[in-house]
């Protein structure tokens, strides 16, 4: 079980109708120390990759992964909108292959990097 001690969170309580419409479930992030988180890090990089609708270049990608670790903070969240991000533009170019390069141009710190805060 991860710990999620030393992380802050916001007390954002929706009010009337909308708090009895929903459930709000905690995924922590994956851990770099944990080897078992590491793993799955690494499935989850290429699950999200075999979901992309255009060719990839999955072997140099995930030979990659831990920049994808890094630059999400391990967060699958942030992966995926940065993944997204990298096919939408793939996309309005006219690419056929979503490549490295492609990723690395639509990293999510062009709006603000992620950050946790801790106490």
């Amino acid at each position: 079980m991860r710990s999620t001690d030393n992380v802050r969170f916001f007390d954002c309580q929706p009010q009337g109708q909308a708090s009895r419409r929903g459930l709000d479930i905690h995924f922590p992030r994956y851990l770099f120390q944990h080897e078992q988180d590491r793993q799955d890090f690494q499935g989850v990089l290429l699950a999200l990759l075999k979901q992309v609708p255009l060719q990839v270049e999955i072997p140099t990608l995930m030979q990659h992964w831990f920049y994808f670790y890094e630059r999400s903070i391990g967060c699958v969240g942030v992966l995926k909108d940065w993944l997204i991000r990298a096919v939408a533009a793939a996309l309005r170019d006219g690419a056929d292959t979503l490549t490295l390069e492609l990723a690395w141009q639509n990293l999510l710190e062009k709006s603000g990097n992620p950050v946790i805060l801790t106490l």
